[in-house]
């Protein structure tokens, strides 16, 4: 898969004007990290399996929200996925727990759980985009290119970081986000950068439920 890298250790600059022409800031991104991953500490032994995963999701598709919309951007429920797009470029934005390669230039990310048929819809797009050597401009809010935000918190080996990316995704396999055109990679946090406390909670992701009503 072909991959176009840029790293903030490396190359900043670049990484920050690739951000500016997807109308976003490095500011917001890493604020959006942060707020999720503060969430994801307030679950406790107590609660119940991966909700620490589920608070994580909620809070990083609020704040994306929260922190888009001074700036053009708009929420977008399209099938039980929560986008945020920015209409006048048509960029849509999604937030995924990733697995282990998150951030890692030589990795291999994947999206951690997985989804369902509209992510799929919308990495079709994104693949036969770049084939098709189309522009950006598409009025119709499913063809929106569409980047992914990913996360993963590193527990590993006394590790406590948070690595995260923003990646342009363009192939799957068994229902997982695994191959990327571009990735923006981001220096790590620590739980210090976010003041979180530190606990055992797994991470889970948002499950896109496929809703179909039957006509009687």
């Amino acid at each position: 898969m072909i991959k176009n890298i840029l790293n903030f250790r490396s190359n900043a600059e670049a990484a920050v004007s690739k951000l500016n022409l997807l109308g976003l800031t490095a500011e917001i991104i890493t604020e959006i990290v942060k707020r999720s991953q503060l969430a994801r500490s307030n679950a406790t032994d107590n609660h119940p399996n991966n909700t620490g995963g589920t608070y994580a999701w909620h809070e990083a598709v609020c704040a994306k929200r929260d922190l888009l919309k001074p700036i053009g951007w708009t929420k977008q429920e399209t099938n039980n996925k929560a986008l945020t797009v920015n209409p006048d470029l048509t960029i849509a934005l999604d937030v995924s727990g990733g697995t282990k390669d998150t951030g890692i230039e030589q990795g291999f990310p994947q999206t951690r759980n997985p989804k369902g048929r509209q992510t799929r819809k919308l990495v079709n797009f994104n693949q036969g985009q770049l084939f098709a050597f189309n522009d950006i401009g598409n009025e119709s809010a499913d063809d929106f290119q569409t980047w992914v935000l990913l996360y993963y918190f590193d527990q590993s080996n006394g590790k406590k970081e948070i690595r995260y990316e923003l990646s342009l995704p363009v192939s799957m396999e068994q229902d997982r986000i695994i191959g990327w055109h571009e990735r923006i990679i981001f220096n790590p946090l620590t739980i210090d950068d976010v003041d979180i406390i530190e606990n055992t909670q797994e991470y889970a992701d948002n499950v896109e439920v496929e809703i179909s009503i039957k006509n009687e």
